[in-house]
């Protein structure tokens, strides 16, 4: 979890700067100025590199051999597959479903409408990523809250270097991040 401060450290600026620029090129990939050659797929493969590398640095997880599978899906579909066996979820609330990494596919499944166009859309593909980042380095979990909890570690981290967090983008709060982070016995 990000601590809260009130006043940003030196690191915490120049971290929180680099960031920023991070997310400014990246989208910059996905929405090129107009008049420019044809666009870039919705994903890029230098989007998915760079947030891997970010990610590797933020959680201390390996870079992965193999890129995962991005697809895009509506709710329905997004919901109906949280319930399988092998789907893990992003859920912003009870039901509310807005994506999945499914590790025996190596599949991200993102929300139909998803573009990366601002730092709360990059920060679901980071939450997903690092599952896929986690299934890659063979990683096992007590239980499911275990496996979430540095998935949302990581997001809030983006977030919160990119002057967004998991409430204010997402509506999740302490209490929520609590009940879907432990292992309930």
């Amino acid at each position: 979890m990000v601590p809260f401060r009130m006043t940003p450290s030196k690191p915490r600026e120049t971290r929180s700067r680099a960031c920023l620029a991070l997310a400014t090129a990246l989208c910059s990939l996905l929405f090129p100025q107009p008049g420019g050659a044809a666009g870039p797929a919705r994903y890029p493969d230098a989007l998915v590199r760079e947030l891997e590398a970010w990610i590797a640095r933020d959680t201390g997880l390996p870079l992965p051999a193999e890129m995962p599978r991005i697809v895009f899906a509506g709710p329905r579909q997004l919901n109906r597959l949280f319930h399988g066996e092998t789907a893990t979820g992003a859920s912003a609330g009870a039901g509310d479903v807005i994506a999945l990494y499914d590790s025996s596919e190596h599949t991200i499944l993102l929300p139909e409408h998803w573009t990366g166009a601002t730092p709360a859309e990059v920060s679901v593909l980071v939450h997903e990523l690092v599952h896929h980042m986690q299934a890659a380095a063979g990683r096992r979990y007590a239980c499911p809250g275990e496996r979430e909890a540095p998935a949302y570690r990581a997001q809030a981290d983006w977030l919160a270097q990119t002057g967004g967090s998991l409430e204010r983008d997402f509506g999740i709060d302490e209490l929520f991040l609590k009940a879907v982070t432990i292992c309930w016995i």
